[in-house]
């Protein structure tokens, strides 16, 4: 799994590359990682990958009948939260 930049769609009141998110990519034929920080939150992908979507519980999935390439994650920030300031959109 990697991270990457998406695109800039919004996705209510935060854009879609402002949230930590996985989604299946079909390029990579694998699961993908947005940090929406860049280096800042890397460590949170790093974190996603190895406990939460390790190769353990995917191939469990897979095996107990799930279709990875329908997989969609993601979780947004806290409001307020400084770490996340600059990546916020202005709309509330």
């Amino acid at each position: 799994m990697t991270g990457y930049a998406c695109s800039n769609y919004k996705s209510g009141k935060m854009k879609q590359s402002d949230k930590l998110h996985v989604k299946w990519s079909i390029r990579e034929r694998d699961l993908i990682i947005n940090f929406p920080l860049g280096i800042q939150t890397k460590c949170d992908g790093h974190f996603l990958a190895s406990k939460v979507f390790s190769k353990e519980i995917t191939d469990d999935l897979e095996k107990r009948g799930y279709d990875l390439t329908t997989l969609k994650f993601s979780i947004e920030p806290k409001k307020g939260d400084e770490r996340f300031a600059s990546q916020r959109t202005t709309q509330e």
